[in-house]
């Protein structure tokens, strides 16, 4: 996947479950809607050997607030 990154290809992911959330306009696990695609915009390695995915929603509805998001320390 990090090669693909680095070749600029058009990366992809899938959250398993059904999801519920949408529809009825729910939030919960930090923004992560089962059973939903996900863009893969950016793959990163830290200095700790834990890689991280910056992710999109297509739908735009739900943003993560867990660790490493955009508030989080």
């Amino acid at each position: 996947m990090m090669k693909s990154d680095w070749k600029g290809h058009l990366i992809s992911g899938e959250t398993p479950g059904q999801d519920t959330m949408t529809a009825a306009g729910e939030k919960s696990g930090g923004g992560i809607v089962p059973g939903h695609a996900y863009s893969i915009l950016k793959i990163k390695e830290t200095n700790w050997g834990l890689w991280l995915l910056n992710i999109r929603n297509p739908w735009g509805t739900f943003e993560w607030d867990g660790a490493y998001s955009d508030n989080s320390d």
